[in-house]
């Protein structure tokens, strides 16, 4: 009687819970980076151990979040106004919270023994969860191509810096040569 009614219990539960489903998503990481000041290669499993969780803390980011809703044009849709007003209460910018409603879920965990994050979400719709997938790895992409380039901007900007002040100390040794 006791196995019977857990059975049923389960069985009543798991038809009305609404489905969910699950998508997802892989990426592979490129750890074999190079020392920007020395061109040589870093090494060190304690490096790649950080490397991935850094790249995991930028996959599940804010940032990351917020550029999903931009590709996909989230903010624009009736419905997510509708939920704004009602649960966010009008309060703030519609495409932060839309933002962290994505992250709720989503799922990342690094692969075992590889470099692979793989990255899972949950949603009500199977098209809608596996868009969100597949856009999660996208605006990570844009995310770490963004970082990338300011980087190298601000390294520019501090080279041509450097080359001002060194071409200025050339031409005051010339004028003192001649």
């Amino acid at each position: 009687a006791i196995f019977l009614t857990v059975v049923l219990t389960a069985l009543a539960i798991s038809l009305l819970l609404p489905k969910q489903y699950t998508a997802e998503a892989s990426i592979a990481i490129d750890t074999g980076r190079l020392d920007p000041v020395s061109n040589i290669q870093m090494s060190g499993q304690q490096n790649v151990s950080y490397y991935l969780a850094t790249q995991i803390d930028i996959l599940t980011s804010h940032e990351t979040a917020r550029k999903v809703v931009e590709l996909l044009k989230l903010d624009q849709f009736s419905e997510a106004k509708e939920q704004f007003a009602e649960e966010g209460k009008g309060k703030g910018d519609i495409r932060d919270w839309l933002a962290d409603s994505l992250l709720k879920n989503l799922d990342v965990k690094p692969s075992r023994e590889s470099n692979v994050i793989n990255l899972t979400y949950t949603s009500p719709d199977p098209a809608f969860s596996s868009t969100l997938a597949n856009t999660f790895i996208e605006a990570y992409k844009d995310v770490i191509i963004q970082i990338r380039s300011s980087s190298a901007q601000q390294n520019s900007i501090f080279f041509q810096q450097q080359l001002k002040a060194v071409q200025a100390k050339l031409e005051q040794a010339q004028i003192r040569l001649s």
